[in-house]
């Protein structure tokens, strides 16, 4: 993520090469593989896990097609990198059948831990997430002739809905939304924006309540372009379901934090 600081994935990739250091001398009866991703965030493609789903399920034509702020697809990115797409195997998964569990540190990248004065915690699920660009359409006209009453701001329209999106989260247990970027056009301190292009960002551990709290949104992004006299369009980019980690995993790590003499949160 920017600015997500020195240890943002960096943690994980360098304390599994440790971890493995520190099992010479031993020899377990399985084989440990160290893989890094890459833009599991999606910061650059708009879209995230595109590392991890190349291991896990290969990437297809949609996905290569993407393309960052600069035009640049991912099929380009990989070729810039150095590796060849007509390999055979180039965009094939690549996780084994046999694969016994696969392990992820991570600094957290949210405060509760730091809130409760714990070091460590345990991952009992990964919660979906559902992405959305939404756009809204009025008209741009001259700050400086153009009346309160006949204006159609868009901007205006996204704020309002920014804030119905903040109330409407912290009304449902366990979810989380987020408007994180917002593009306004034409963008100068004199015009009444004619266009406000917003992200959306929303998680939970139950898919249920993450599309609940989706319509809901959708349906007051509507509400509110209606009540201004402008318009909206709205375009899911994810539909991620939520995964549960595995108890067996999961009770082996609780085990090893509290044997660390560590206090920690599942």
């Amino acid at each position: 993520m920017p600015d997500a600081g020195a240890f943002d994935g960096v943690l994980g990739v360098v304390l599994a090469i440790a971890l493995v250091r520190a099992l010479l001398g031993s020899r377990p009866s399985f084989t440990i593989e160290v893989v890094a991703f890459s833009d599991e965030e999606g910061v650059r493609f708009g879209v995230p896990f595109l590392g991890s789903r190349a291991l896990a399920a290969g990437l297809d034509e949609a996905l290569l097609s993407l393309v960052d702020a600069r035009g640049v697809s991912v099929a380009q990115a990989i070729r810039d990198f150095g590796l060849e797409l007509g390999h055979p195997l180039a965009c094939q998964p690549a996780v084994r059948p046999a694969l016994l569990g696969y392990l992820e540190f991570h600094i957290e990248q949210g405060p509760v831990l730091d809130s409760l004065n714990l070091p460590l915690g345990v991952v009992t699920a990964i919660v979906g997430q559902t992405r959305c660009e939404v756009t809204f359409r009025g008209e741009a006209n001259h700050a400086g002739t153009t009346p309160m009453h006949l204006r159609r701001d868009a901007l205006a329209a996204a704020a309002r809905w920014t804030a119905f999106v903040e109330r409407a989260a912290r009304a449902t247990a366990g979810a989380v939304a987020t408007v994180g970027a917002l593009h306004v056009h034409p963008g100068a301190a004199n015009v009444v924006p004619g266009e406000a292009r917003a992200s959306l960002d929303v998680r939970h551990a139950d898919d249920q309540v993450r599309h609940s709290v989706t319509s809901l949104l959708c349906r007051a992004a509507q509400r509110i372009a209606a009540r201004r006299n402008v318009t909206v369009g709205w375009r899911q980019q994810l539909d991620q379901p939520a995964v549960a980690c595995d108890p067996g995993l999961t009770a082996v790590l609780e085990r090893a934090v509290k044997a660390s003499a560590n206090p920690s949160t599942a």
